[in-house]
C-alpha cells in the first residue's frame, strides 16, 4: 500500500476530522500528517507515500498538501481534497487504520502548536543537520527520539 501523495493520507485525517467535528488548520493537518508517516515508518519499515517533508519554520510540511491548503491560511479546514474527477480519495489498510486511530486519538484534542512543540522535541536528529528535505532516515531516528524519552517519562512515574 502505498498511496500516489499526502493527500491520501490528508483526506484519511480529513474523514475523522468531520466524523468528530473536531475541525483542524493546515498546520495541524501537517503535523498530523508527519506523526502518521512517523509511527507507520516506525512499525512496518515503509515509507507511507513517496513524497518528502520540508522542514519550514512552522513543522514539515508535505508541499502537496501545504499548497492545496494554502488558501485556509490559519482557518479550519472544511472541505476533501478531491482528484480531477471530483472524487475523494483516501486510506483504507490494517496497519495504516491502526496508526491513525492512535495518532488521531492522541492528538485530535491538542492544539497545533501543541503537536508542534511534541514533534519538535522529538527532532533533535533532524535539527542537527542543515537538510530542507526530511528522508526517512531523520524521520526514523525522531521517532525513535520521542520514544525514547517517553520512556523515560514512563520510568519518572514510576518511581
Amino acid at each position: 500500500m502505498k498511496p500516489i501523495c499526502g493527500w491520501n493520507i490528508a483526506n484519511s485525517i480529513l474523514i475523522k476530522s468531520f466524523a468528530d467535528e473536531i475541525y483542524i488548520t493546515p498546520l495541524k493537518l501537517n503535523c498530523l500528517i508527519y506523526l502518521l508517516y512517523s509511527e507507520y515508518l516506525y512499525l512496518t519499515g515503509e515509507s507511507l507515500f513517496n513524497e518528502t517533508f520540508i522542514k519550514t519554520a512552522k513543522g514539515p510540511i508535505v508541499p502537496s498538501v501545504y499548497y492545496k491548503f494554502i488558501s485556509y491560511e490559519n482557518y479550519v479546514i472544511n472541505n476533501y481534497i478531491k482528484d480531477a474527477k471530483g472524487k475523494v480519495i483516501y486510506v483504507k489498510d490494517g496497519i495504516f487504520d491502526e496508526c491513525l486511530i492512535h495518532i488521531w486519538g492522541v492528538f485530535k484534542n491538542k492544539s497545533e502548536y501543541d503537536i508542534l512543540s511534541y514533534i519538535e522535541d522529538g527532532n533533535e536528529y533532524s535539527n542537527k543537520n542543515n537538510k530542507e528535505q526530511l528522508n526517512d532516515i531523520d524521520i526514523l531516528n525522531d521517532i525513535i527520539t520521542r520514544k525514547e524519552k517517553e520512556l523515560e517519562n514512563a520510568k519518572g512515574y514510576i518511581k
